[in-house]
């Protein structure tokens, strides 16, 4: 039987130190995930993949790149209603 700490592998859940007794087979099966993550994470920085949510404020840029002929039109009525108004 292995002693995991589940506060190493489930941080947000467990912020304190918390002390399980596991099967050996389960210790290694969450070891290898473990391992696996940090594969996928190197890849990531080695490749250079990028999410649309990787930088902060990226979204709201290319939010307003290309509009569409409705947010044209209503664009349009409401600069002709300011007109009309003032």
């Amino acid at each position: 039987m292995a002693i995991i700490n589940l506060r190493k592998h489930y941080y947000p859940l467990y912020t304190e130190d918390t002390f399980v007794e596991v099967p050996d087979e389960v210790a290694a099966v969450i070891e290898e995930c473990r391992l696996y993550e940090n594969r996928q994470e190197g890849r990531k920085s080695y490749y250079h993949v990028y999410s649309i949510d990787c930088s902060p404020g990226i979204e709201n840029r290319a939010r307003f790149l290309v509009q569409s002929p409705e947010d044209l039109i209503i664009r349009e009525i409401d600069e002709a209603a300011m007109r009309m108004f003032f």
